[in-house]
C-alpha cells in the first residue's frame, strides 16, 4: 500500500445548535409528594456552547435507578421539583427525536445511554467507493452531567426569603472536528476530490461523553483547494467534517484508520490514493472551551507528498478553481505546517 504525509486535526469545536423552531410532547413534570423538595436549575448555555437552543431536554434518575424526563423550551432555568433523596442529572440540547444525525438508545437507564449515527442514504456510491456504507456526521449535542439531592435541609441552608435553592449547569460539547488538509503537487491537474476515513466511533456514551468501541466510515465530500501562489502548480486540499471521535483504548495500529481520496482528473479519469493513518493521532487539551471532553488530535507523516500525473483536459472537462494560500500569511487555519 502506497504512503503518502499528510496532516490532520481533530479538533472539538463548538458548533452552533440546531436551529429546529418546535418541540414534539414536550412537557413539565411536577412530582406532589408531600415529602418532595423543589430546586431552581438554572442552564448557562454561553461558557461552553455557541448560543442558546431551542429547547432542551432533562432527565432525572434516582437512587433505584428510576427516571424522568423533562423536555421543555424554557432553556435558561426551570424549577424541579422531585421527591427527597439523590438523584443523577443527565441534560442536553433540543429533544431526543429532533436530531437527524443520531438515534438515542437505553434512556431509562443513565449509564447504558447512548447515541448511534444514522447513515447516510442519499448519495449514490461511485466507482471508487463501491459497496461502503457511509455514517453521518453527528449534529452539534452538548450534554451536562451532575448529582442532585432534594431534602428540607439542604434547602433550608442554601435558600433565602428571596430565593430558592440554585443550581448551575454548564453544558459541554461531545462532539469534535475532524480536520484533514493534503499537500497535493501538481494540482491543476485535478478537477474533483472525494474521500472518507474509516475508524471514528459510530457514537457515543452520554453519562461520560466516551465514543463507542463500534466505528464507522466517514465520506470526505466537501474540499476547499488552495494554490500556494498565482499560477503555482502545488497547492492543498482540506476539509472538516464532525465526529464522535477515536474510540476508547491506546495502542493504536495503522491500519486502524483508512484514508482514501479519489481525485477526478481534467481528462475525467479517476485516480485513488490510500493511506493508514490510525498511528499517528496525538491528543492535545483544546483550552478555547476549557472542556474535559475537548481535545485536539493531530496526524502527520514523512513520506512524499500526493504527487498527480500531468493529463489532458477533456473538451467537456470543468474549469480548475482555487484560491491563493495564504497559510504562511496570517491566514485564518487550524494547522501550521
Amino acid at each position: 500500500m502506497r504512503r503518502f504525509p499528510l496532516i490532520l486535526l481533530v479538533a472539538v469545536l463548538t458548533l452552533a445548535s440546531c436551529g429546529e423552531d418546535s418541540f414534539l410532547n414536550r412537557r413539565e413534570f411536577v412530582d406532589d409528594d408531600d415529602k418532595a423538595s423543589e430546586l431552581l436549575l438554572r442552564v448557562d448555555w454561553d461558557t461552553y456552547a455557541d448560543g442558546r437552543p431551542t429547547g432542551m431536554s432533562l432527565y432525572t434518575y434516582n437512587e433505584e435507578g428510576d427516571g424522568e424526563r423533562l423536555v421543555t423550551n424554557d432553556v435558561d432555568s426551570v424549577a424541579l421539583r422531585r421527591p427527597d433523596g439523590r438523584y443523577r442529572l443527565m441534560l442536553f440540547n433540543l429533544s431526543t427525536d429532533e436530531f437527524g444525525s443520531m438515534n438515542f438508545h437505553r434512556m431509562d437507564d443513565i449509564d447504558s445511554a447512548e447515541v448511534m449515527l444514522t447513515t447516510v442514504t442519499q448519495r449514490a456510491n461511485r466507482s471508487w467507493d463501491k459497496g461502503v456504507v457511509y455514517q453521518r456526521d453527528p449534529e452539534q449535542l452538548y450534554v451536562a452531567l451532575d448529582t442532585l439531592v432534594f431534602s428540607p435541609e439542604l434547602m433550608a441552608t442554601r435558600a433565602t426569603d428571596t430565593a430558592r435553592y440554585v443550581v448551575v449547569e454548564r453544558p459541554r460539547p461531545l462532539v469534535s472536528r475532524l480536520v484533514i488538509r493534503v499537500r497535493i503537487e501538481n494540482i491543476r491537474g485535478m478537477r474533483s476530490v472525494e474521500g472518507s476515513i474509516d475508524g471514528f466511533s459510530a457514537g457515543c456514551r452520554l453519562a461520560d461523553g466516551v465514543g463507542t468501541d463500534s466505528t464507522g466510515t466517514h465520506l470526505l465530500d466537501t474540499w476547499k483547494t488552495t494554490v500556494d501562489s498565482v499560477g503555482a502548480q502545488n497547492g492543498y486540499i482540506t476539509t472538516s467534517i464532525t465526529t464522535f471521535g477515536l474510540p476508547p483504548g491506546g495502542g493504536r495500529k495503522a491500519e486502524d484508520n483508512v484514508l482514501k481520496l479519489a481525485f477526478t482528473m481534467a481528462d475525467n479519469t479517476i485516480r485513488v490514493y490510500t493511506f493508514d493513518v490510525g498511528d499517528r493521532f496525538e491528543v492535545v487539551p483544546n483550552d478555547e472551551f476549557h472542556s474535559s471532553l475537548s481535545y485536539q488530535m493531530t496526524l502527520y507523516g514523512q513520506l512524499a507528498d500526493v504527487k498527480l500525473p500531468e493529463v489532458k483536459p477533456s473538451d467537456n472537462a470543468g474549469g480548475f478553481s482555487a484560491e491563493v494560500d495564504d497559510w504562511d500569511n496570517g491566514g485564518d487555519y487550524d494547522i501550521v505546517f
